[in-house]
């Protein structure tokens, strides 16, 4: 019992940052043994084996040095519009809240959708199948319809912060109500507000 409680001493799992590992892998660029370089610092081999990945990732400054895993974001070009949606809406001095920016993504992301098919045939359903569609029916009995969401509880007095930023703690209230918009084309039947609790 005393020589197995010996040999099966715990092994400590260290993750290490990007830069860290960078300078790891350069020491074994400089003709420096993996065995030695990782002993120094405390990695496995396999982590010097991926010197490409990571050193590609150093040089092109798309991750920070201090992070410690490489994650890249699924929907790179949804995250790349929401900042710049995001920076544009701060420089107006907007108050944006998570919600509110939840709902700006999932617009990005229809708009993606929608942008994904071929521009030839959106064009041709909408300047022939939808102009007959719509040629059956009178202005005023073409409805546009769409719902919102009412945090009626959370008074918004502070916008998102990008890191670095001073931001202060604490809990808002996300309680909310959906609320049902609808009117005519003309404008003459604009309905009434349709809450949902």
């Amino acid at each position: 019992l005393d020589k197995m409680s010996k040999n099966s001493v715990k092994k400590i799992c260290k993750t290490l940052s990007i830069g860290t590992k960078a300078n790891a892998i350069r020491e074994v660029l400089n003709e420096e043994s993996k065995a030695v370089v990782a002993k120094k610092f405390n990695v496995p081999q396999t982590t010097l084996e991926n010197k490409d990945k990571i050193l590609d990732a150093i040089d092109a400054d798309t991750f920070s040095v201090d992070q410690k895993r490489m994650r890249t974001s699924t929907h790179s070009d949804i995250e790349n519009c929401l900042l710049a949606w995001l920076c544009q809406a701060r420089a107006q001095s907007i108050l944006v809240s998570g919600p509110i920016l939840t709902e700006k993504a999932n617009q990005f992301a229809v708009c993606g959708e929608t942008n994904s098919a071929p521009q030839l045939l959106i064009n041709e359903w909408k300047f022939t199948t939808l102009v007959a569609i719509l040629a059956q029916y009178e202005l005023r009995d073409i409805y546009n319809m769409d719902k919102t969401g009412l945090f009626w509880q959370l008074l918004l007095n502070r916008t998102l912060a990008f890191k670095g930023e001073r931001c202060s703690s604490g809990k808002q209230s996300k309680q909310r109500f959906t609320i049902l918009l609808a009117a005519n084309n003309d404008g003459s039947d604009k309905r009434k507000l349709l809450v949902i609790g």
